[in-house]
């Protein structure tokens, strides 16, 4: 049995469209928070929840690079030590970085705003919907790798169902 995951910008509201526009961020600030509801519509909880992001593979690209290199971006500014950029998420706990070695596909971020004590066991449940809070952090003008335009990557989210 297929589940579908909808990612909305409302508690049971509409599936947000492709891209999502996080907004419009100048050099050295943070973009406004910005939170982002899942679901499925499975008869079973969906487990092993995790986040991720990877290049962008979606219709229209419209950046100033690749998908590749928006990506690389988008890690680059997540490993500054010491410097604030890059996607960011906060699930209750405090906000994370993305960065090469974390939230990437390998490593991904484990969901833990669902339901569930043990983090190996937290989920999506019945009903059951989520909510996490993401922003962007661009480092300050005159700061390597910022140049103005769109900049493109897919917000995954990994899980297990069974049926």
């Amino acid at each position: 049995m297929a589940v579908s995951i909808t990612w909305s910008q409302s508690a049971g509201g509409a599936a947000q469209s492709d891209p999502y526009d996080l907004g419009i961020v100048d050099a050295g600030t943070t973009a406004g928070l910005s939170t982002v509801f899942i679901r499925h519509d499975g008869a079973f909880e969906i487990t092993d929840c995790s986040f991720y992001i990877q290049p962008y593979a979606g219709p229209s690209y419209e950046g100033n690079g690749t998908p590749q290199s928006d990506y690389d971006l988008m890690l680059t500014w997540g490993d500054r030590v010491g410097v604030d950029g890059g996607l960011e998420v906060d699930q209750g706990s405090g906000w994370e970085h993305y960065n090469s070695t974390q939230g990437v596909a390998s490593t991904p971020f484990v969901l833990t705003c669902g339901t569930g004590t043990n983090p190996d066991d937290i989920a999506i449940g019945l009903p059951g919907e989520v909510s996490v809070d993401l922003r962007i952090l661009v480092p300050a003008a005159g700061q390597p790798l910022v140049v103005p335009g769109y900049v493109f990557f897919d917000h995954c989210l990994k899980y297990t169902y069974t049926s």
